[in-house]
């Protein structure tokens, strides 16, 4: 039957002239829950930087937090999905700590004594590059309703030890970003997406500014008759009613039977017949008018 052993172990720090860490302790249940705790002697806010090393020496964990606690505590708890049995090598260091704590833990089977190693040179060491800064591949960012677009992050420095980053949006009724960066238009006006690193809270943002389009327009008549000389006022509607850009073009086929202003005003020129056109600035979409003039 395979089950977890804590080995109360733990090799303490005596840097001259520096922080030391103190009471490191390690642990895993039998559900694979692992726990890692101690106290940083610089007290709370120092950044604890944890990794461990499986059985095979491979890179278990690698984690970073403050230390929260006004005597320095800090933990670190993890459920473990690729575990082997043996003992994991538990390393953890801190700002300015010259050396850092070493302790470990088994899980496996039973055995009838655990003899502690009197010293543990870690290769590598714990030391972990912190995140800089991060950027997103645009500042500003236009969209339509129903469109999306995928943003990326970089963090830097390129060799930072944790890249993790959370992306939120100001208002998720006109854009929403999803755990990725990809952002989708939901109405018409502006949100700031905002990428956050998960060490070092470094943040970077992105506006996006949404347009409702055009779907139609439509004219007031769609044929009408006037005398020669008369005048009258076609009025275009266009839909929906919040369309970001509602400018239309005026236009008639043929200035000597009728003309048209760019308010939409006709005035009858001449016997004949012609067609009166509105086009829409956004999308291009139409509408006519047959114009009779007798």
């Amino acid at each position: 039957m395979i089950i977890a052993l804590f080995l109360g172990m733990m090799i303490p720090v005596n840097a001259t002239g520096g922080a030391t860490i103190i009471d490191l302790s390690a642990s895993i249940d039998s559900s694979k829950n692992v726990k890692v705790e101690g106290k940083i002697s610089t007290g709370n806010g120092v950044d604890v930087t944890l990794k461990i090393l499986d059985p095979n020496n491979g890179i278990e964990r690698i984690d970073q937090k403050k230390s929260t606690t006004a005597d320095g505590g800090f933990e670190f708890s993890y459920k473990m999905t690729n575990i082997l049995i043996g003992t994991y090598t538990v390393f953890v260091g801190g700002t300015g700590v010259a050396t850092q704590g070493v302790t470990s833990f088994v899980f496996g089977e039973p055995t009838p004594t655990i003899t502690p190693t009197p010293t543990i040179t870690p290769t590598p060491t714990a030391t972990l590059t912190p995140v800089a800064s991060v950027k997103i591949n645009k500042k500003t960012a236009a969209l339509k309703v129903t469109q999306s677009l995928q943003l990326s992050a970089t963090v830097l420095p390129s060799n930072a030890a944790i890249k993790s980053v959370k992306w939120t949006t100001s208002n998720y009724k006109v854009a929403t970003v999803s755990s990725t960066g990809k952002v989708t238009a939901k109405a018409r006006g502006t949100a700031t997406i905002t990428v956050t690193t998960v060490s070092g809270l470094k943040k970077a943002t992105c506006k996006v500014t949404v347009t409702q389009p055009v779907k139609s327009v439509k004219l007031s008549k769609k044929s009408l008759i006037l005398k020669k000389g008369k005048t009258y006022k076609l009025v275009a509607t266009i839909s929906p009613s919040n369309a970001s850009n509602k400018k239309v073009i005026w236009k008639t086929g043929s200035k000597k039977i009728a003309t048209v202003s760019t308010s939409g005003k006709i005035t009858a020129k001449a016997k004949g017949t012609v067609y009166i056109t509105v086009t829409t600035v956004d999308g291009k979409k139409t509408a006519k008018c047959k114009l009779i003039i007798k």
